[in-house]
């Protein structure tokens, strides 16, 4: 008798260790946020240095363009005759043009322009490419018969050609700028598009959200279209420098902005013959360029990374949660899934 009450503790003993732990294990699990897909791809772009990097720079891009009038030392008219050609000094810092403007302030105000390029050429891109790629995917037969012939022919144009095309017809200017490059570089958006809701429309939460009367509308706005949002703002992100080098582009050539306004690619348009003499006067808004573009690229990158959600975590970082390695790893795929789904697909 005394052996089996003794055996009989000795059993009872581990499960109360193992109940114990459960118990704290769960206390420690409701203290901690539930996971989400944009929680999560927060923290995956935190890893990546240069995405990181790229953030930054935009963010202080996006404060020049707004503090403008405040960061700009003159006026975008103003002109010293007595400062033409000057070089960097403490007056001024990058230099003065051929017509005695501050290249400093020129370079400020034209963030502005090229940002506001950027940004309201991709609001049109958004809101032609991502209604007609939706109804071709979503409805398909004639309605993605007809929708994609557009879209060919659409592509038929080279883009860069197109553009240069409606600026000489339409004059220069920059809400000409904003709808030319707007109304051509839509279709990548919507195939795009289309290809995602081809995908989701066959999904068991769109089926079961049909089948329960979810009309048309509700399942493309509630249902499909917060899904198939990872891969629309990487394109967007994408297509902010592409918009900005093509309205330098435009400058560049003479077919864009006109004075007073400017822009860096109108900068360097009108001091390309003054690389070998006054370098700095290209040198500023041609690195005030390049260096945009990279920022965009490099958080595009970073984006489209992070809101993958077949990436998996960190190893390094699964091992400091206090969990031996190995132990009860739970890759981002099921907490996208998870966190996602439940998320942005209620039925």
């Amino acid at each position: 008798m005394a052996e089996t009450a003794s055996s009989r503790e000795a059993s009872v003993a581990p499960t109360a260790q193992v109940a114990g732990a459960l118990g704290q294990a769960g206390l420690r699990g409701r203290g901690r946020k539930q996971s989400s897909l944009w929680r999560d791809a927060w923290r995956r772009l935190r890893r990546n240095k240069l995405a990181l990097a790229g953030l930054v720079v935009v963010v202080l891009l996006c404060l020049v363009a707004i503090f403008a009038p405040l960061l700009a030392r003159e006026e975008l008219d103003f002109q010293n005759y007595d400062t033409l050609y000057a070089p960097p000094s403490g007056a001024y810092p990058m230099g003065a043009d051929q017509l005695g403007r501050d290249i400093l302030s020129r370079v400020i105000w034209g963030a502005r322009v090229s940002l506001l390029v950027g940004l309201v050429s991709q609001f049109i891109v958004l809101a032609i490419g991502v209604p007609i790629g939706a109804l071709a995917g979503y409805f398909g037969g004639r309605t993605d018969l007809l929708l994609m012939r557009v879209v060919d022919v659409m592509y038929a144009f080279p883009q860069l050609l197109f553009v240069i095309l409606l600026m000489s017809m339409w004059g220069r200017g920059l809400r000409n700028i904003f709808l030319a490059i707007g109304i051509t570089a839509w279709v990548t958006l919507a195939r795009l598009v289309r290809a995602q809701f081809l995908s989701l429309r066959e999904k068991d939460y769109v089926i079961a959200a049909r089948s329960i009367g979810a009309t048309d509308l509700r399942l493309i706005t509630r249902h499909m279209l917060p899904n198939a949002l990872t891969p629309i703002i990487v394109a967007l992100t994408f297509g902010i420098p592409t918009a900005i080098f093509i309205e330098a582009f435009l400058s560049f050539i003479g077919v864009g902005l006109g004075p007073p306004q400017t822009s860096w690619g109108l900068m360097v348009g009108e001091n390309q013959q003054y690389l070998r003499s006054y370098p700095w006067m290209l040198i500023w808004p041609s690195a005030a360029l390049g260096l945009t573009m990279l920022a965009f690229t490099f958080l595009g990158d970073g984006l489209r990374d992070a809101l993958d959600p077949s990436a998996k975590r960190d190893p390094s970082a699964r091992r400091g949660m206090g969990a031996p390695a190995g132990a009860g790893v739970v890759s981002d795929r099921d907490g996208d899934r998870q966190g996602g789904r439940m998320a942005f697909a209620p039925i």
